[in-house]
């Protein structure tokens, strides 16, 4: 049975006997589980309980505070289960044992973290893309002044999950028949998550609280997705079912996705000579400047052409031992930043 408080005046009596305010709630107003107000309620049968003159009733209690937008902690709480005769006054009680709970605004969250396999947070697709990442969750408790420890309840019940998207610059959601392919492959369970029709793929983790360590691989293959930058965006969430969005939700990662909608058929670099010719005393070439001069050229461009251009420096041939000798390499090629050599950038 349960009974849901609407505000703070939803209560049938108050109790001041004792010098501290009890709020009473008759278990006569609560519900069947998952009723409504006009469900079956709670009704003493007391000639099930009675046994050569005694009642024997058992009664597990649990409050959901969740809702309460308590703002301040409310430390030494207590909870009675009582025994009223119907004039109201109590014949049975718990006060021998008296149970004390603190409750705190300040709570504890679930801290959880994305990371590439690879390092990298920046992927480049023109066929076919696959992102190794890594999620790794976890209940972070915190601990009160007075040395109490304490942890964020909102997970008990839920199922913990992930919610992936592809989307462009401006938030719109990416889909098929644009992307395809679109899909996550656990390899903890070895198990391959389609996306949904709504673009998104939804993947649960496990129910209550929980430390998760799993590791996927998110794959997809441009089909016609306009050249641009778009983002893997990869959620956080708690739910019913672990697959849709509800109750606690973060965005925990931004992949960037670089799609290239076509390869060009001819491109390439013209230098000006007179640019490459380079003076070893002046470092100064013949038209008096110290840098290469270089045009990109491109067959047929159109607004969706996207060009880029790496540079490459030749590493050394040869390496000299510290007795002279000298040993050759084959020729091999280093990448380095472009922005570093070039001007106005």
């Amino acid at each position: 049975y349960y009974y849901q408080t609407t505000s703070d005046s939803d209560y049938d009596a108050t109790d001041n006997s004792t010098g501290s305010t009890r709020y009473i709630y008759k278990l006569s107003k609560f519900i069947e589980m998952g009723g409504s107000d006009k469900s079956a309620k709670y009704e003493d049968d007391n000639s099930k309980y009675y046994h050569n003159g005694y009642a024997l009733e058992k009664y597990d209690v649990t409050i959901d505070y969740i809702d309460s937008n308590l703002d301040t902690n409310r430390l030494a709480q207590e909870t009675y289960l009582e025994l009223k005769a119907s004039s109201g006054i109590t014949k049975y009680n718990n006060d021998d044992k008296i149970v004390k709970y603190n409750l705190y605004n300040d709570k504890a969250n679930f801290e959880e973290n994305v990371v590439t396999d690879d390092g990298n947070t920046s992927y480049t697709v023109f066929e076919n893309l696959t992102i190794p990442f890594s999620f790794d969750g976890i209940i972070q408790e915190k601990q009160t002044a007075n040395g109490d420890n304490i942890q964020d309840t909102k997970y008990y019940d839920k199922i913990a999950g992930l919610a992936v998207e592809i989307t462009s610059e401006s938030g719109e959601r990416v889909r098929a028949p644009e992307i395809q392919n679109l899909k996550i492959y656990d390899k903890t369970d070895s198990k391959y998550y389609e996306v949904g029709a709504d673009g998104v793929i939804r993947i649960p983790l496990s129910d209550g609280l929980a430390q998760v360590h799993n590791k996927y691989d998110l794959i997809l293959t441009q089909s016609s997705v306009p050249s641009g930058t778009y983002y893997a965006k990869i959620y956080f969430f708690s739910s019913d079912y672990g697959l849709h969005y509800t109750g606690t939700i973060s965005q925990v990662e931004q992949i960037r996705i670089i799609f290239i909608n076509k390869l060009l058929g001819l491109a390439g670099l013209e230098a000006v000579d007179n640019s490459r010719i380079i003076n070893k005393n002046t470092r100064l070439n013949l038209v008096n400047g110290d840098g290469l001069d270089f045009t990109v050229t491109l067959s047929s461009p159109t607004e969706d052409t996207n060009v880029r251009v790496e540079l490459y420096k030749r590493s050394p041939t040869y390496t000299i031992a510290e007795d002279g000798a000298a040993s050759y390499n084959d020729i091999d090629y280093t990448k380095v930043d472009l922005k570093d050599y070039l001007e106005n950038m």
